[in-house]
């Protein structure tokens, strides 16, 4: 069939790499965003001669084709960036990955004998009573150890979520850290690292912030006259007839409504806010589906800092529980541009639920909750700190709890009855997905709109 008209809903990763890769084909494409930066996730805001990411992103892929497109970009300057990371356990720092040096002094012997038992003999029952895993927690002791499990990822990964990792999916591991284990740490603090993107020593990163690479498809997109960006616009109503998008209503800032009849719809935005606008609605029991899909959000504190460097780190995470924040990233270290000379600042990431006690503080009174402890760690202290800026992210992470999959596979399939519908990226298909990743699905789905024609 001949297609005129592509709307593609949310310019983040995935929708922006669609556009990009019909640029070039015989139809019309138009691309709508709430907000007035676009890039989603990965767009890199810029305050007064400082560029901040929402939330620290590096950049890696295996795919030599994709890499090449994004160093070809205009406005791209592709860094390579040696790592530095840390953890912030028990009062210390550790290093990740980890070295042998690091570990003996930040660990007593009696420490590394506990780690060392706990994971043997996880794996012997395992390997004679093949104990099913039933959740995130399972899986993290069974790969780690009870002791180093519990030390580190369940602490952090609770931080993240929300709830017990009793109660998350293990299908979070397999997506996040597949084949991440305690044989591969050892393996890597003996300076052998595997080929696990997590254990990498060495990313990418674009020198002006992650959002270069966003902009960089969007300004090739804007050179061709079929294409349409329309940012702080929303879809209000999305007309079907049961197997195909038939209509959809779009509401700019001034309030304007407008109707577009498309013939393919791709969709990044929330899938629970997509099928909201459904009209005839959804059946009862696919919207009982999604009041189980949950998201986290994230609140980001940006602080300007009257000091050279705070630390040689990129990240440093905070697993243990009494510190409010989970994550902290000096952007300076990243890319010497992230902010001007002789000045730094920092990102102070929160996990949160939407409209919870972080994500309804206001800028003062969430850095009130977390001096205390950021002046205790020695990362900053108050009379250094000029500035602060919060941005506050809604549905940053699709929460894979016990019961997840059984309710998106229902969704899954109702929407597949919609021939011309697209659902995609981390919020628009309910996926943990990074970057690169992001970035790949665009071009599968594109591939996919031209087979279709």
């Amino acid at each position: 069939m001949k297609i005129k008209d592509i709307l593609i809903l949310g310019a983040g990763a995935t929708g922006i790499s669609t556009a990009w890769n019909l640029r070039n084909y015989n139809s019309e494409i138009i691309i709508v965003d709430r907000e007035i930066e676009l890039g989603g996730l990965s767009r890199t805001l810029k305050v007064d001669g400082f560029h901040m990411d929402i939330g620290p992103h590096r950049f890696f892929t295996n795919n030599s084709s994709l890499l090449r497109v994004i160093k070809n970009l205009p406005g791209v300057r592709l860094l390579e960036v040696r790592r530095l990371t840390k953890f912030y356990i028990k009062g210390k720092y550790f290093l990740y990955p980890a070295r042998i040096r690091d570990v003996i002094s930040n660990l007593s012997f009696a420490d590394i004998l506990r780690i060392i038992y706990d994971y043997i003999s996880g794996q012997t029952r395992q390997i004679f009573f093949l104990r099913k895993i039933e959740n995130l927690q399972d899986y993290l002791v069974l790969k780690f150890g009870r002791s180093l499990a519990r030390m580190n990822m369940i602490n952090y990964s609770e931080k993240i979520w929300g709830i017990s990792c009793s109660e998350i999916s293990a299908d979070w591991a397999k997506e996040r850290i597949n084949g991440l284990s305690a044989l591969n740490l050892i393996k890597n603090i003996f300076n052998n690292p595997g080929h696990l993107k997590t254990l990498r020593d060495v990313f990418y990163y674009p020198d002006d912030g992650i959002g270069s690479i966003c902009n960089g498809f969007i300004k090739d997109i804007n050179l061709i006259k079929n294409c349409i960006i329309r940012n702080q616009t929303r879809p209000v109503r999305i007309s079907h007839d049961g197997e195909k998008i038939t209509r959809i209503y779009l509401e700019d800032s001034r309030q304007k409504i407008s109707e577009i009849n498309p013939d393919i719809v791709v969709s990044s935005i929330p899938i629970n806010e997509l099928l909201a606008l459904f009209n005839p609605k959804p059946p009862d029991d696919i919207l009982e589906c999604l009041t189980k899909l949950r998201f986290r959000s994230t609140v980001c504190l940006f602080l300007i800092v009257d000091k050279q460097s705070v630390s040689l780190n990129q990240w440093i995470y905070f697993p243990d529980k009494e510190i409010p924040f989970a994550r902290v990233s000096e952007p300076r270290n990243f890319s010497c541009r992230m902010s001007p000379e002789k000045m730094t600042s920092l990102i102070v990431e929160f996990f949160c639920w939407e409209n919870d006690k972080v994500w309804l503080l206001n800028k003062h009174d969430l850095l009130n909750y977390s001096l205390s402890w950021l002046e205790r760690l020695n990362l900053v202290k108050k009379e250094q700190i000029k500035d602060i800026f919060l941005h506050k992210e809604r549905s940053s992470y699709p929460v894979y709890d016990l019961g997840y999959k059984i309710h998106l596979n229902k969704i899954q399939d109702y929407l597949s009855r919609y021939k011309n519908l697209y659902v995609c990226g981390r919020r628009g298909a309910f996926l943990y997905n990074n970057l690169d990743d992001a970035l790949e699905d665009g071009i599968r789905i594109s591939q996919n709109i031209k087979e279709y024609s």
